[in-house]
């Protein structure tokens, strides 16, 4: 089995635990193995795109934010490259499917995410207000939602763009090959149908199935880099005094994270399961 599997198992495992001691109500132990999970999940994720080997994990100690900072600076990258070379194609930038797609607003958000996990440390991640909590919760929910969903061309989008459909599939076929193995494989597939000249006929019902990778690897992203940021400080606070502060007094139902933990375990669940079919596909 390699690492990432062991990594992506753990991270289940912990996050099943933390679940059962949240029933129970022991906020403190259950937090603590929901900032394991994803700092599990988030070393699985470094390892399976390439960004991060084992002897780099070892360096990052508990702050997953340095993985997923390198994670999302490589993907600004590839996004933008992909971004430069789709707007010299005016009939596809325009067209309803690949503006409901929203490439470009991904990027800006990568880029702001950027930025936001420059200022972590600054920000108070124990106290955060159960409103903005909410707001992420139901953020990751919609996106959950979108990526629930089976994607379909609208009628008429081959048509749209068939003056430079090669091109343009051979380059979005090229950006999805860097998601990993599953994204590998349907890049393969492309371009063998491509060569064939078959793109017309058997094509275009690959192309849900890339957005559909494209979508999923959205919401884990997400999932995983939030439950990053909420479990940040967590780590060393969930199980030694700080400053004369008994960890046992903070981690209650009162602390609006533990109103909200349910929520983000669930949706960091669901991440999982994602990330997990994706993974298999390296076996």
């Amino acid at each position: 089995m390699n690492l990432t599997q062991i990594f992506l198992d753990i991270s289940i495992n912990d996050l099943k635990s933390a679940m059962l001691l949240y029933e129970k109500r022991f906020y403190r132990n259950s937090y603590f193995l929901f900032q394991q999970s994803a700092e599990k999940a988030n070393k699985a994720l470094g390892m399976f795109l390439g960004h991060s080997s084992f002897e780099e994990l070892k360096k990052v100690s508990h702050n997953p934010m340095r993985i997923y900072r390198k994670i999302i600076k490589k993907q600004a990258d590839d996004i933008n490259e992909f971004n430069l070379r789709i707007k010299q194609h005016n009939n596809i930038v325009e067209h309803e499917f690949t503006k409901r797609m929203e490439i470009v607003n991904y990027n800006a958000s990568l880029d702001a995410g950027l930025k936001g996990i420059d200022d972590l440390g600054k920000m108070d991640l124990i106290n955060i207000p159960v409103a903005e909590l909410r707001y992420l919760s139901d953020t990751l929910g919609e996106l959950l939602i979108f990526s629930n969903k089976k994607n379909k061309l609208p009628r008429g989008f081959e048509k749209d763009i068939e003056p430079e459909f090669e091109k343009v599939i051979y380059e979005f076929a090229d950006w999805i090959g860097k998601f990993g193995i599953e994204g590998k494989k349907k890049k393969s597939e492309f371009e063998e149908l491509i060569q064939k000249n078959e793109f017309s006929k058997e094509l275009i019902p690959l192309l849900p199935k890339l957005f559909d990778i494209y979508f999923d690897l959205i919401f884990i992203f997400y999932s995983f880099s939030i439950c990053a940021v909420i479990t940040l400080q967590h780590c060393s606070l969930t199980r030694y005094p700080d400053n004369g502060k008994n960890p046992l007094k903070i981690y209650t139902n009162q602390l609006p994270l533990i109103k909200m933990q349910s929520c983000f375990m669930k949706i960091l669940g669901e991440a999982l399961i994602k990330f997990r079919k994706l993974a298999k596909s390296q076996n």
